[in-house]
This record gives structure tokens, sequence and C-alpha cells, in this order.
């Protein structure tokens, strides 16, 4: 049930950007650099504006659970590349 709260929550702060949008240097410097951070960028940028994300502070099974629904929806990347966004997450936006 929390997780559908996340996901709506979420949700309803991203908003849909075309696909061909690119993050400037200004939204890429809110994440923290590390391993899967160009991943997300690319990934997850093509329909969410990415700000949304860095305002998420959850554990990394919300985490897991908000990525698999991404993967389930048509996010477009393989199996490591989801893995690695999950990763990324977990240590870039740990819960408070």
């Amino acid at each position: 049930m929390l997780l559908v709260g996340v996901t709506a929550a979420l949700s309803a702060q991203t908003s849909i950007i075309p696909a061909a949008h690119v993050m400037t240097p200004a939204q890429l410097a809110a994440f923290p650099a590390g391993e899967g951070r160009e991943v997300i960028a690319r990934v997850c940028s093509g329909c969410h504006a990415l700000e949304a994300v860095t305002q998420q502070r959850l554990a990394p099974a919300y985490w897991t659970r908000i990525v698999d629904a991404m993967a389930g929806t048509g996010a477009q990347g393989s199996d490591a590349e989801f893995a690695a966004i999950t990763a990324y997450l977990t240590k870039a936006f740990p819960v408070e």
C-alpha cells in the first residue's frame, strides 16, 4: 500500500517531457557523482523531470519497487542498467 502512495506521489511530482530531453549541467549537478548517475540521466529523463527524484528519500526496498514499476511500464533499459539505477538511488537518496 505504501508503494502505491510513494509511486503516486512521485508521479504527481513529475511531468512528462520530450524523449529527446537532455539534462542541463545544473540538473545533473543535483545528482551526486557516482556510478549510475549517467544511466539514470539517460534512462529516466526521457519521461520524468528528474528534480522530483532529488526530493525523494526512500528505503532501498522502495527504490527497488519504483524502478521495477518504471521498467514494467516501458522505461527503456537493460536489467544491468535498472540495477545500476536502483543502487545509485539507494546510495544517493537514502531514507533520512
